[in-house]
């Protein structure tokens, strides 16, 4: 279990609950678990992350070597 965060933290989650349907945390006190939705949501956002990182890098790389465009 985790210590809540800051109150903007706790809003943020609950309004993507609300709009998504479904929890995301299991709230206990002042403590919090990842729910098997949140574990999904979790992990799928790291594969996300990860993959927008890589588009980044993939396109700054073009702009070090800029390709010759022949008309």
């Amino acid at each position: 279990m985790f210590r809540f965060p800051s109150p903007l933290f706790s809003q943020q989650v609950r309004s993507l609950e609300k709009e998504l349907g479904v929890s995301l945390l299991s709230r206990e006190n002042r403590h919090f678990s990842l729910t098997p939705a949140g574990e999904y949501f979790y992990t799928q956002s790291l594969s996300l992350t990860q993959g927008l990182e890589n588009i980044c890098k993939e396109t700054s790389k073009m702009g070090l070597f800029p390709r010759i465009i022949s008309a």
